[in-house]
């Protein structure tokens, strides 16, 4: 009897070896190219990180100086008083999460005039701060500049700080009002890590030196020479290439080995990196979002090295079986870590939209608070000389050629104030104008006024009729009866006013009815055109302040916006039904 054959034993056994070498090959293919993408996406999240942090840097300085602006124009220049007051100083000044320190007055010759404390500070980390302030604006010209600027960076007692410069004439003299900030303080008021992650955001200046940090004690360090004269014994040679490539380049990413060090023995981490330059007034920093590799990615490598372990195993067991699986852990894996990656990008989306919104309304109420004030100054200015140009068209009647120019300026002025008071309007409620008038007189008088402006290529049709009395500004109801004339106009479309009276709310269109309004008799203003409507999708957003869809042709998205407004203080009522055939706004106002 012949021995059995090995033949087939050995083929079995190749066959073995080679399929699993085949399937471990292949694994640890799509295992690197999964970490290759990880890491892509990685970079780009703590990218997208970057520039919040960034945004979020440029808008605390820019409140800062908006401050600083507002103290030097409703303080300093309205009191005519170089004598810093604790009591107008900037809002929060006491607050242990405000920046800013203090304030300084120094005058041309470089001697401090006045100042005055937000926090307690040691003399010396004050003289600092005294002494750079004098240096930056000898060295950077600050008292050319009429406008908010800052310094470079310095440090005092591992403390970062910048000097925030306005310089102003006071009395026939040059002034600069220095307002120092602690950048720790900004950061960790700005920067909190909440999200139980290693990792965080630090800034530097253009030597490489940490200006923010998470670490208090590493302010003011290089993040290669002083930290090496601290630990000698660590390895240092991915920092060193680091900072080689953060001074040649603008921006860009990298992924390197370091070290946290907020912690009291620092071990030796990978590190993902995102890094950017800015200009923030007269100096340049640079801002680094770092994260810890391992910690982002170590489940996906702990479940990369399990699965290949029983892949391996399978794999002797049963070949085929083993490579379906591998393949359904491998896509799986990928598939988790691929929604994983977008839930996390649609968070910084959302956080994004928050800052560039918080922004627009910090923008917005600054404009505002301008706004009200040089208008209210306007009126100051105007006023007076309304008074003189009447006692001079008094004084001169004689000479008709020169009483005829004098009224031209004269109703010019009275223009002009009467502008300033339609906007203050919109920063306050004045009742003072409110009184009880005829509806219809005042809608006519609106109605005639317009048509005498507008084309006549535009056709309007009016009917009104008397219904009553109303208690309101008559400049409110005519600018709304303008601003929905306009519309129809720019839609180059026939326009129909009509006004009735109408008993009761209960039931008519009026989406939205005031409850000091209902089972009250109103004076319904109709006005319809026959232009191309209104589409469902934007009749929410119309009255939205900028709104507008004919921003081609030089519309601002206010005029909508201002009828709402108006409406809204007097607490009337608006709706509006559109077609393809043409608009129709109805305008509820009480009748007393």
């Amino acid at each position: 009897m012949k021995p059995p054959s090995k033949l087939w034993l050995y083929l079995i056994i190749v066959l073995t070896f080679s399929l699993t070498t085949a399937g471990i090959i292949f694994t640890y293919t799509s295992y690197h190219k999964a970490q290759s993408q990880a890491i892509t996406l990685g970079k780009k999240q703590l990218a997208t990180i970057n520039q919040s942090a960034i945004k979020l840097i440029r808008h605390s300085i820019d409140g800062y100086k908006a401050s600083l602006s507002l103290y030097v124009d409703n303080y300093i220049e309205d009191t005519h008083s170089p004598n810093l007051n604790q009591a107008a100083t900037l809002p929060g000044s006491a607050n242990a999460t405000n920046a800013a320190i203090g304030l300084f007055l120094i005058d041309q010759n470089q001697q401090i005039q006045s100042k005055v404390s937000f926090k307690n500070i040691p003399s010396l980390k004050e003289q600092t701060v005294i002494d750079n302030s004098i240096a930056d604006i000898a060295s950077n010209h600050i008292l050319a500049n009429h406008y908010v600027t800052n310094g470079g960076i310095y440090f005092a007692q591992h403390n970062a700080y910048m000097n925030l410069y306005k310089s102003f004439t006071l009395n026939d003299q040059t002034l600069t009002l220095v307002m120092p900030l602690q950048l720790q303080t900004l950061y960790n008021t700005d920067f909190a890590n909440d999200s139980g992650l290693s990792g965080y955001t630090m800034v530097k200046d253009k030597n490489m030196k940490i200006v923010m940090h998470p670490s208090g004690d590493q302010i003011g360090l290089s993040i290669v020479d002083d930290r090496y004269d601290k630990f000698p014994n660590l390895d240092f040679t991915d920092l060193r290439q680091l900072e080689k490539d953060q001074r040649q380049f603008e921006k860009g990413t990298a992924m390197y080995y370091s070290y946290w060090w907020n912690e009291e023995f620092p071990e030796k981490v990978l590190k993902l990196s995102a890094y950017e330059w800015i200009s923030v007034g007269h100096t340049r920093l640079v801002v680094a979002s770092n994260s810890d590799y391992y910690e982002r990615n170590g489940l996906l490598l702990q479940d990369s090295l399990i699965s290949l372990g029983l892949l391996v195993l399978l794999m002797i067991i049963i070949v085929l079986l083993t490579f379906f699986i591998r393949n359904y852990i491998k896509r799986n894996r990928i598939y988790i870590e691929y929604n994983e990656l977008q839930t996390r990008q649609e968070l910084l989306k959302e956080k994004h939209e928050i800052e560039k919104s918080i922004i627009q309304e910090s923008k917005l109420e600054t404009i505002g608070v301008l706004t009200t004030t040089i208008v209210h100054d306007m009126n100051n200015f105007l006023t007076p000389m309304i008074g003189h140009l009447q006692l001079l068209i008094d004084e001169n009647k004689s000479n008709s050629a020169l009483v005829e120019d004098l009224e031209e300026v004269y109703h010019a002025a009275e223009k002009g104030k009467e502008l300033s008071t339609n906007v203050l309007r919109f920063s306050k409620i004045d009742v003072q104008n409110k009184k009880e008038i005829s509806i219809a007189d005042t809608l006519n008088e609106a109605i005639t006024t317009i048509q005498q402006l507008l084309s006549n290529k535009m056709s309007i049709t009016v009917d009104v009729r008397e219904v009553g009395n109303g208690i309101f500004d008559a400049i409110d109801l005519q600018v709304i009866i303008y601003n929905l004339l306009m519309n129809a106009y720019q839609a180059q479309a026939n326009c129909s006013i009509r006004l009735s009276p109408y008993a009761y709310l209960v039931d008519f269109q009026f989406s939205d009815i005031p409850h000091s309004m209902k089972n009250k008799k109103i004076a319904l203003i109709e006005i319809a055109d026959n232009g191309p409507g209104i589409p469902f999708d934007l009749q929410e957003k119309i009255f939205t302040r900028f709104f507008t869809t004919k921003s081609s042709s030089g519309g601002t998205g206010l005029g909508l916006f201002t009828v709402a407004s108006i409406v809204k203080k007097n607490d009337w009522i608006i709706d509006l039904k559109s077609s393809n055939e043409g608009t129709t706004f109805y305008l509820g106002v009480p009748i007393e």
